[in-house]
């Protein structure tokens, strides 16, 4: 009986072992996977802007809880850089053209005008 217990155990051991190392490169690969994800998103969002100096429409409304992934990002705006913060990360993406100095939270909007070289951002609460 008592080598019964051992044996049980000693499985129960091996189990714990071999799912602690497996688990270890899976978190690091969802890790990596959503850094991946939220540089795309700014990516898109610099794409975005770019397209919309491209098109006929003088004036863009954006809302954050539209292009922001969740509720705790923000999106900045500085010159040509497109910057999204999350949790004390910073995933950035590059514009063509020059836009103000902006920050946009989830919860707010703003209106992108083409002025004559750069993008006017108002930010609407």
């Amino acid at each position: 009986m008592l080598e019964f217990t051992m044996s049980r155990v000693s499985l129960f051991v091996c189990g714990a072992v071999l799912l602690s190392i497996t688990i270890i490169p899976v978190s690091g690969i969802f890790d990596e996977r959503s850094d991946a994800d939220m540089l795309d998103a700014t990516d898109q969002i610099a794409t975005m802007m770019d397209s919309f100096w491209s098109s006929d429409s003088d004036t863009m409304t954006v809302r954050g809880w539209d292009i922001l992934p969740s509720a705790d990002c923000s999106l900045s705006l500085n010159e040509h850089t497109v910057t999204i913060n999350k949790n004390g990360k910073t995933y950035h993406g590059l514009m063509v053209h020059r836009a103000d100095d902006v920050s946009l939270s989830y919860g707010q909007t703003m209106t992108v005008e083409r002025g004559d070289e750069r993008f006017v951002v108002l930010i609407n609460d």
